[in-house]
């Protein structure tokens, strides 16, 4: 997966460590932070897509040390799609989850419902859905830049995916 170095490169990480869900801010250049909130870091994401290893839409692709933490259960349903640059898990993240700082609270307030929202991904994929997703990240960038937050999408993908944990 391509993509615009916003952080500096993570010395190896010691065997049996923890994967981190979270970007360690130490490590993030100056600029990084704006390309990061501007989604430009993703940008070259866009050659995985031509190139048919990506989809736009679709569960975000998991990291070899967090795959155990995604792939697994009814959540491997998300193993059955193509990746992609965005999806809801990848929005509700971007707007919620970019806020929290802390592993542990991200852990405890964030991830559960990452993790359901790509489930949820493989059970609405289609045309429609896909093209509402790409809209919905549109205006999340916008509203972004702009210094303010779609409480109205996030509200929405929260509904979503606690209709799939109560199933």
């Amino acid at each position: 997966m391509y993509k615009f170095r916003s952080m500096k490169v993570l010395k190896a990480p010691k065997k049996g460590a923890e994967a981190s869900l979270r970007p360690d801010e130490d490590r993030i250049f100056p600029f990084g932070h704006f390309i990061r909130k501007a989604k430009i870091d993703e940008l070259p994401q866009l050659i995985n897509i031509l190139n048919g290893t990506m989809s736009i839409i679709g569960p975000r692709p998991v990291a070899e040390d967090q795959f155990d933490m995604f792939r697994y259960g009814k959540w491997n349903e998300a193993a059955k799609v193509p990746v992609g640059l965005s999806g809801p898990a990848a929005l509700y993240d971007y707007i919620y989850g970019d806020q929290i700082t802390d592993e542990k609270e991200y852990m405890e307030k964030v991830y559960p419902t990452r993790r359901e929202l790509e489930y949820t991904y493989v059970q609405k994929a289609g045309l429609w859905y896909d093209l509402k997703m790409i809209i919905y990240t549109v205006i999340c960038i916008l509203y972004s830049l702009c210094g303010k937050e779609c409480t109205w999408i996030l509200k929405e993908l929260v509904e979503d995916a606690n209709k799939t944990m109560d199933k």
